[in-house]
């Protein structure tokens, strides 16, 4: 393998290209031990043994790091460590260790999260936010379905309330109602469970221009 190019990203870090495609980055006394510069052959057991015992070493220690100042699910720090140019190989090493030892663990991170935000966010909203986080939406619904207490409750109190602050009125005409709906189905809200708040009725759903 050639090292085609050596860039500075810091002042002690390097980021090392190898046939013209990033392969990891070193810090500068690094370079040294293995003879870094551009135009150099890098050998297969010197890149083995920057895998094996440098990288290694050093995205488990950056995995940890972070999980010391907060929770990550396994994606979103998969995503942190390419940031810092680990090869996959190194990356899929550091997620198995920290996991070994439940630093990572989707599924209770997941239940934290709705634990603490199901009074405040719709059901949709929270399986959204889980799926932006690389929680697959089966993994959601299980944990949601675990939980053992009925979610309808909470989410009927924020409805409630959001009319509440809004002066909602049965009264209204149906194109208040509807622009009132539409900013709740926004948010993620069930429209059956819209629809029993506001005291809609099927049929007056239907013979109104709501639609």
């Amino acid at each position: 393998m050639r090292i085609t190019d050596v860039v500075e990203v810091s002042k002690a870090r390097y980021k090392i290209s190898l046939d013209h495609t990033v392969a990891f980055v070193l810090y500068k006394g690094d370079l040294s031990v293995y003879q870094i510069r551009v135009g150099n052959e890098l050998r297969e057991e010197q890149y083995r043994e920057i895998l094996d015992q440098v990288l290694d070493k050093r995205a488990k220690l950056r995995a940890l790091n972070l999980l010391k100042a907060r929770a990550y699910t396994e994606y979103c720090l998969r995503r942190k460590l390419r940031e810092g140019f680990y090869p996959e190989e190194i990356i899929d090493r550091a997620i198995e260790y920290v996991k070994q030892f439940r630093y990572v663990d989707d599924a209770r991170y997941c239940m934290d999260y709705i634990e603490y935000h199901q009074a405040t966010e719709s059901r949709r909203r929270m399986r959204q936010k889980m799926q932006e986080k690389g929680i697959s939406g089966e993994l959601f619904d299980h944990v949601y379905s675990c939980i053992p207490e009925t979610y309808e409750e909470p989410e009927r109190i924020q409805i409630e309330a959001f009319l509440s602050k809004r002066h909602y009125s049965e009264c209204m005409d149906a194109k208040e109602k509807n622009k009132l709906m539409q900013s709740l189905l926004r948010k993620g809200y069930p429209f059956e469970l819209i629809r029993r708040c506001m005291k809609i009725s099927g049929e007056e759903f239907r013979n109104s221009d709501m639609e």
